[in-house]
């Protein structure tokens, strides 16, 4: 998971690009100021948050111990079993 704070004059603004924490923080309030997709290979997404309460380190926790995450992560390893498990490509 790639996240990052960037200085601002104004609210803080936040970076991550991983969309599972981005849904949760803007299900938590935070307000998305950019949202964009690449395409390389795979898809890419990147959003940027406007954080003036400074409650990101905060989301950050909140996410790592909660149902969204352990769902997010059971995903994951459903996706990898199957790729395994299929057939070759």
């Amino acid at each position: 998971m790639n996240i990052e704070s960037v200085e601002t004059k104004g609210p803080k603004h936040r970076y991550t690009d991983d969309l599972s924490f981005a849904a949760y923080v803007y299900m938590r309030g935070l307000r998305v100021i950019k949202a964009t997709e690449q395409r390389r290979g795979g898809v890419e997404y990147r959003f940027m948050f406007e954080d003036p309460d400074e409650k990101w380190e905060e989301i950050q926790v909140e996410f790592m111990n909660s149902e969204a995450a352990q769902y997010d992560n059971s995903v994951r390893q459903l996706k990898q079993w199957c790729r395994r498990n299929g057939p070759p490509r």
